[in-house]
């Protein structure tokens, strides 16, 4: 059994789930929770009812205000689940113990270049860093990344992306899921043409032009004051392929013959289908269980 220790008790750490008996998990503490190779041994916070509530709620044996020696001595993986202005530091700090994984939260920091270097010195230091872009390792996206790179849905014409809540904390997580289905680097940006502050002042929300290997890539802001909004659609040759709700839904609208308007198609409306996002978390686990130096994960600092 591997030992985990969580670092911040937000959202993505617990938060998001009710309790060990969800359905879906989508914190940190539930997937050690349920993961059979993994048990968690401590949480650190430095809000002290925040890690009690938190230790009462996952039955977190030991709990600590600050990334001490006793916190890091015998854990086997950190999650880093703080504010993302903290990662860098206390991914240089768990760099110096001996804790052979880190699975941190995205993005690994604000700063592109710092975000590089720690990259690269956990990388030569033969360290795991996986970072939690969530729908890498969801088995859905993967069977859609692979039907695209396939051919089956001819050639791609645009995409539009629609998302809220900071350009770090989600348009990062818009932005590598286009990059993991089109197997392309996302291309240079256009000037913003729309701002949003509608969750944290330091991360807006913006709006911009990008391209995927020259094809347009629209991502449009929303305002999270309204509601929390998630959704992609790529369109191609054969096909309108739609991702819903934060990506728990897909829906594949094929080209068709119209029934309406003679010698014309139309993507036809489908059904939606659930994706396993409520595996993802799992499927991580899984990787990190077995990881070994010199392996690849599926969502690296790389």
């Amino acid at each position: 059994m591997q030992k985990a220790l969580i670092i911040g008790c937000g959202k993505i750490a617990g938060g998001f789930n009710t309790g060990p008996d969800d359905t879906m998990v989508l914190t940190h503490a539930l997937a050690y929770t349920r993961h059979p190779q993994f048990e968690i041994a401590g949480i650190v916070d430095p809000n002290c009812n925040a890690r009690e509530s938190f230790a009462a709620k996952w039955g977190v044996p030991t709990t600590f205000g600050h990334l001490t020696e006793s916190a890091v001595r015998g854990i086997g993986i950190a999650s880093v689940c703080t504010p993302t202005h903290t990662h860098i530091d206390i991914l240089e700090q768990l760099l110096e113990t001996d804790i052979p994984k880190v699975f941190c939260e995205k993005p690994l920091g604000g700063d592109p270049v710092k975000a590089k270097a720690i990259a690269e010195k956990y990388q030569k230091a033969g360290k795991a860093l996986a970072v939690n872009f969530t729908r890498r390792w969801d088995r859905s996206m993967v069977e859609l990344r692979d039907e695209i790179a396939s051919g089956a849905w001819g050639e791609l014409r645009n995409i539009v992306g629609w998302y809220s809540r900071g350009v770090m904390n989600n348009g990062t997580h818009m932005i590598d899921l286009v990059s993991f289905l089109c197997g392309a680097t996302v291309g240079p940006v256009s000037p913003s043409v729309k701002r949003v502050i509608d969750d944290n002042p330091g991360d807006p929300t913006v709006s911009a032009g990008l391209n995927v290997r020259g094809v347009p890539f629209a991502l449009v802001a929303c305002d999270g004051r309204d509601y929390a909004r998630f959704e992609l659609t790529l369109t191609f040759s054969k096909a309108v392929i739609e991702i819903l709700e934060g990506g728990l839904y897909t829906r594949r609208r094929a080209k068709m013959p119209s029934a309406i308007f003679p010698s014309s198609f139309i993507a036809i409306e489908r059904p939606r289908r659930a994706t396993k996002y409520g595996e993802a978390m799992l499927r991580a686990l899984d990787e990190l269980a077995i990881w070994e130096p010199g392996s690849r994960l599926s969502s690296d600092a790389f």
